[in-house]
């Protein structure tokens, strides 16, 4: 589940909860039209290669990177998201 600009949190069917924080992502909003789906798409990615932890760190990084193109297509690569997921500051370029 997203909260808004605040993060994101996973929660597992024995209860358990992931959170984490958009904090890391600083980036400057063009368009939020398609950073839902974005975010879903970088989650999924994660989870399933991963887990959970990572499919928030993916989802987060996918979003953030949408926030910053125009339009409701998330044209982004999956080295960009990776880039951004692991801290690269100038992962961003739009």
């Amino acid at each position: 589940m997203t909260c808004g600009g605040k993060g994101a949190l996973f929660i597992d069917q024995d209860g358990g909860c992931t959170e984490l924080s958009f904090d890391r992502f600083p980036v400057t909003v063009v368009d939020r039209i398609g950073t839902g789906d974005a975010f879903t798409a970088g989650f999924f990615s994660g989870w399933l290669e991963r887990d959970a932890p990572t499919g928030l760190l993916y989802g987060a990084a996918a979003c953030a990177l949408k926030y910053s193109i125009p339009g409701d297509l998330a044209l982004i690569s999956r080295e960009e998201m990776l880039a951004v997921a692991a801290g690269d500051k100038g992962g961003i370029k739009r």
